[in-house]
């Protein structure tokens, strides 16, 4: 397994560490003190203030369950990003927040989530966005100190534990990228929910014992009263909305006679180059992506 790090300034580093041990992915955890000008700093010596460091957590995390981004985007709900030093009760510099990076390529995610987290708020973020420069891992005694001590002082609400648990779950789905034989290309509204009006491609969730092509045929039946023909597999999508992780298969797919919507607000047959005309969910644009992709090399 090959597994990445950042570094994270939450407030105190206990509800911090103990926040990202909950989520799916994050391999290991290790509080200590970042970016200060002194060397080897105790705790006792960061608490005055005078060395410069903030208590941070190293969050050592697996890229193949988890990303970078969806971590954080957790963080920031673990915190005031517009509080200076100070998050809850504790005050002080070294309870700053901060992100700190030790591969460069990490940066532009890193001020991609921030730059969302900024237009959320009138006033301005004050979250350090710096290059990890030191880290010395605090003692024994802090580390897993929640684990160790369940009705430990925390300031995060212990609700958010049980939120960061839930927040990773995976959802796995099949999706047909339905084509008549003119090449046009089957569309559908969403009409409830978060995402309503947002458009898709047809599908949904793979049931228990179920194959996806098995699964597909019995969701467009669901939602379309429609048979299909299941073709090749195009893509596989993985993309985080903010609480949960999509996996979704698209296929190829023909139908089998005519259809009649009976979820979807609306549907609509789109050439390939109509296809930027409505507003797709998230992980279907990277679908849009590839047929775009195969209309300039003359497959569509």
């Amino acid at each position: 397994m090959t597994t990445k790090d950042i570094y994270l300034a939450g407030g105190c580093f206990w509800g911090t560490e103990h926040f990202f041990k909950q989520i799916a992915g994050v391999v290991s955890t290790e509080v200590g003190f970042a970016n200060g000008h002194t060397d080897a700093p105790t705790y006792e010596q960061v608490y005055t203030d005078t060395t410069g460091y903030a208590e941070t957590v190293q969050v050592v995390y697996d890229p193949a369950q988890v990303t970078l981004e969806f971590l954080l985007r957790m963080f920031f709900v673990a915190i005031d990003p517009t509080s200076l030093n100070k998050q809850g009760h504790d005050e002080g510099t070294r309870y700053r927040t901060g992100i700190y990076y030790t591969d460069d390529a990490d940066r532009p995610v890193i001020d991609t989530v921030f730059a969302e987290e900024q237009a959320k708020y009138a006033e301005a973020l004050v979250v350090e966005r710096e290059p990890l420069r030191a880290f010395y891992p605090a003692d024994e005694y802090h580390q897993d100190y929640l684990d160790k001590h369940p009705d430990g002082y925390c300031h995060l609400p212990r609700a958010l534990f049980a939120y960061a648990r839930q927040a990773r779950k995976r959802i796995e789905v099949v999706a047909a990228v339905i084509f008549d034989a003119e090449g046009r290309i089957f569309a559908t509204q969403r009409g409830y929910g978060e995402w309503k009006d947002w458009w898709e491609f047809p599908g949904g969730k793979i049931e228990a014992g179920e194959s996806r092509e098995d699964a597909l045929r019995r969701e467009i039946r669901e939602e379309l009263d429609a048979e299909i023909e299941v073709g090749e597999l195009m893509k596989t999508i993985d993309y985080d909305y903010p609480n949960f992780h999509l996996t979704m298969h698209c296929y190829k797919c023909c139908l089998m006679g005519g259809l009649t919507l009976k979820e979807h607000e609306a549907a609509k047959w789109l050439a390939p180059k109509e296809l930027q005309t409505v507003q797709w969910l998230p992980a279907d644009e990277g679908i849009i992506e590839e047929l775009a992709h195969d209309e300039r090399q003359g497959r569509v």
